[in-house]
Parts: structure tokens; C-alpha cells; sequence
């Protein structure tokens, strides 16, 4: 799916010097700089001529019904989502010559580019669970979080507000599936088993424990020396191990593959991992289900 980039900080109210009469435009927009490049189109900086400020502007070129329905559907579901946390929806468009969603531009790199030490991955991940629960609570489920789609603003403390982005793959579990439900949707190697097209699994709703699950995989890769996440290792019964503080300190990325790769089918993992009864300092020191928490099954 089309990611949601980020731009350099230049000051959102103060109009960019390429906002001119020699800028391209969409609707009231003011096109600059290309931020990334997708297989359905492309997000840019853009300006808001109207409202004067910036904004990233998520352009489709592939405006077949189908994806102007998914492209209608993820910015009606990431709307929806009113949380700090969570990348803001300012306006979309399906109807004119370029469809477009205009949303909240992020100044800062992913969580995948940022190279943060483990104890400022776990503060962001946190908060990215709170975020995650508040799509939940709406009966929403983002089927793509990886570290590529948690944009990250400096906070002007020595920390970063994360947020997170791009609803291209979101579901309303109380509605009906636009895409087929035999066709696996997610990334590789982040994707709970569940969501894979063939997988041992794939016969099992994906619900709510299909994000817990990438939130593991998501919180293991940027700690790992790995370039790529491994496939997930087939399932074992009992409950995921509880690494201590100390353990998770000399080996981070053993502890935080833990999460995903011992808790495989839903009914195993935490319940409750994005209402911030799991959360990743209660999960190094070892709380979990019996000290606040629960399995999902």
C-alpha cells in the first residue's frame, strides 16, 4: 500500500516559497515536493490555498471503482479515529479528475528510519497502542501496522510523538469485506497467520488480535539487526515467555519477537495489548495476564 510520508520542517503556517502561480493544483491544493511513491499513486507536500497550511496530499492513479472504494474507505475509517495519536484527516475527493485524501503532515522519519535506542522504541510503542485501541473501541482494525506506518514528530523534550498512518488495509468489522475474503491482505512478515491467504490459520477471523500481533512484530524490527522480519515460527501451546527488564536489555530483540512468535493463534495473544494493560513496560517487567491483563481467547 501507498505509505504516508513525512516532510522536512519548514513551519506548517508560513506559506512554502513553491506555493505559487507556477505550482501544479488539485482542487484548492498547491502541489510540491513528491514524499513517496506507491504502486496506486503518490503522496505529496502540498499546500492549502483555502485554509493556508500544509498538508500531505495523497494523490490516487489508479481511479478504477474498486479503488477509489478502498481509497473512499480508508479515509471514511482513519477519520473516524479521533485520537492525538492517529494521522489526522483534513478532506477528501473521489469525484474529480485526481482523487485525493489531504491529511495532517507529519514533520519527522518512521519509526522504521528513526534509528531510536530501545527505551524510546518502547515509550513510542506504547502510545502507538493507545492509538490502536482507540480504532478498536470503534470496532476498527488496521490489518498493516509495521514500522513504516508510524511517522514520528520530535516533542521538543528529547522524545517523539508517534503517529500512526495509513488506513489503505482497515476494516469495519461491523461492516461487509470490500475486498474477497479468501485474498490475504498485509505485509509479509508482519501480518498475523491469520491474515495469510494459505496459512494454517487463514480460515480464523482477524479481528483485533491480528493488530496485537503486528504490534509484536512491529516492536521487534527496529531493535533487530535484521534488515527484514522472519517469517513467524510455527505456534507452541502455553503463553508467550515474560522476559525481564534486564534480559530485554542485553537481548532486546529476542525478547521483542517473543511477543508474536509464541502467541500465533488469536485466542492466545494479550486481549487487552492496545488498551494499555499491556503495554511495553509492563511487558518487560514481566505483568500480564494474572497481574492485569488477559488472553484474547
Amino acid at each position: 500500500m501507498l505509505l504516508c510520508m513525512t516532510a522536512s520542517p519548514s513551519g506548517s503556517g508560513l506559506k512554502p516559497p513553491w506555493a505559487n502561480s507556477h505550482a501544479r493544483r488539485v482542487g484548492r491544493y498547491l502541489l510540491g515536493r513528491t514524499l513517496g511513491k506507491g504502486g496506486m499513486g503518490e503522496v505529496v507536500e502540498a499546500w492549502d490555498a483555502v485554509l493556508g497550511r500544509r498538508v500531505a496530499l495523497k494523490l490516487l492513479s489508479h481511479a478504477s471503482a474498486m479503488a477509489m472504494l478502498r481509497f473512499l474507505n480508508e479515509a471514511q475509517l482513519q477519520a473516524r479515529v479521533d485520537h492525538p495519536n492517529v494521522c489526522r484527516i483534513f478532506d477528501v475527493e473521489v469525484s474529480g479528475e485526481v482523487p485525493f485524501i489531504a491529511m495532517q503532515l507529519v514533520d519527522g522519519p518512521t519509526l522504521m528510519d528513526a534509528g531510536l535506542d530501545p527505551p524510546l522504541i518502547l515509550q513510542v510503542m506504547r502510545t502507538v497502542c493507545e492509538a490502536v485501541h482507540a480504532a478498536h473501541r470503534l470496532n476498527l482494525i488496521h490489518r498493516d501496522l509495521k514500522p513504516s506506518n508510524i511517522l514520528l514528530e520530535a516533542n521538543g523534550r528529547g522524545g517523539w510523538t508517534p503517529y500512526v498512518c495509513d488506513f489503505g488495509l482497515a476494516k469495519d468489522l461491523s461492516a461487509a469485506e470490500i475486498t474477497q475474503t479468501h485474498i490475504g491482505l498485509g505485509t509479509p512478515g508482519f501480518m498475523a497467520p491469520e491474515q495469510m491467504a494459505n496459512g494454517r490459520h487463514h480460515q480464523l477471523p482477524v479481528g483485533p488480535a491480528a493488530d496485537i500481533y503486528t504490534l509484536g512484530a512491529t516492536l521487534e524490527l527496529p531493535t533487530s539487526p535484521r534488515t527484514r522480519p522472519r517469517t513467524p515460527s510455527p505456534w507452541r501451546p502455553g503463553p508467550p515467555p515474560r522476559p525481564s527488564l534486564r534480559r530485554c536489555a542485553s537481548s532486546s530483540t529476542a525478547a521483542c519477537g517473543s511477543i508474536r512468535r509464541n502467541a500465533t493463534p488469536p485466542r492466545r495473544r494479550w486481549r487487552r495489548t492496545c488498551a494499555g494493560t499491556w503495554t511495553a513496560r509492563s511487558f518487560w517487567t514481566g505483568a500480564g495476564p494474572g497481574a492485569g491483563g488477559s488472553w484474547a481467547g
